[in-house]
């Protein structure tokens, strides 16, 4: 009797299993196929040039993982005002442009790579290097760029370096999840504590691949050891309750360095562009963008 019952709860979890795999799948070509009718802030790169007479050098700003240029386009959008060209790419592989099974294929190498040719074009074009701006796994992304080519500023806001939640156990569970149920829907389209912004916030994708976050494990941690040799300009914005990405490990990374600014938001979770916090950060960025770089040895 209990072996038959054993049988009968392992072809029941098999069956649900084969079905929630299914499910997840027709969604994620629904979410693909559909992908060309959204917004272009969710879906392409969007290029703004300044908007005034005093023009200014170039900002690249970097989107996180699974978000799409919509994360930054507030920030994008003031600073093409105050007269910066103003870059926000769709991150290769983040966007619902990418079938959610085929992602996680991009390799850290590879992300460098794209991210150092397009800074060279920004150069080119400008005459100077450009500034960085990572936003999560876009702002591993931004410290690894900004220790291997030269780039006038650099602002990291929730910079992921390492998941909030630190466990062992959480950390290795994608390694055998993947071949169980390689991608999962998201269980909220954005780690938002202000109800008014969580509305207006709008996620790249709804889907998650387990091989694309293993990747991004690997991308953050070249990141820590990249982020410890940076020696420039920077400006971190970090909140102190992030679900998604280590405040701690931001905090022992930065806190006290030459050259380094920290704001520590107090309210809000992961996405502060869109948080309780949002008007003074995207100020405060803003500021340290335009502010004159005073010469090296200055007080």
């Amino acid at each position: 009797m209990l072996q038959g019952w054993v049988t009968l709860l392992t072809l029941g979890f098999l069956l649900l299993l084969v079905f929630s795999n299914l499910a997840i799948f027709l969604f994620a070509y629904y979410e693909y196929r559909t992908s060309s009718s959204k917004d272009p802030w969710l879906r392409s790169t969007q290029v703004l040039p300044g908007r005034t007479g005093n023009a200014r050098s170039s900002v690249i700003l970097l989107h996180g993982f699974g978000g799409s240029p919509y994360d930054l386009r507030s920030l994008a959008e003031l600073l093409a005002a105050r007269g910066f060209r103003a870059v926000v790419p769709a991150v290769p592989g983040q966007t619902s442009t990418s079938f959610a099974y085929a992602r996680g294929r991009i390799t850290p190498a590879a992300y460098a790579d794209w991210l150092l040719n397009l800074i060279r074009e920004e150069a080119a074009l400008g005459g100077g290097p450009p500034m960085l701006v990572g936003f999560s796994m876009g702002g591993a992304l931004a410290a690894i760029a900004a220790a291997e080519y030269p780039v006038g500023k650099l602002v990291l806001i929730s910079p992921y370096f390492q998941l909030a939640i630190g466990s062992k156990w959480v950390s290795a569970a994608p390694k055998w999840l993947r071949w169980i149920i390689p991608v999962v829907p998201k269980l909220a389209k954005g780690q938002i504590s202000d109800p008014g912004g969580y509305r207006e916030y709008e996620t790249g994708s709804y889907l998650v691949s387990f091989k694309a976050f293993l990747q991004l494990t690997e991308l953050a941690e070249i990141a820590q050891r990249k982020a410890q040799a940076l020696a420039l300009p920077i400006l971190v914005v970090a909140p102190r309750g992030d679900t998604v990405a280590s405040f701690k490990v931001t905090e022992s990374l930065f806190q006290g360095r030459d050259q380094v600014q920290m704001i520590v938001c107090d309210r809000g979770n992961h996405i502060v562009a869109f948080d309780f916090e949002r008007e003074r950060v995207i100020g405060e960025i803003v500021a340290f963008l335009a502010a004159e770089t005073p010469p090296q040895g200055a007080d």
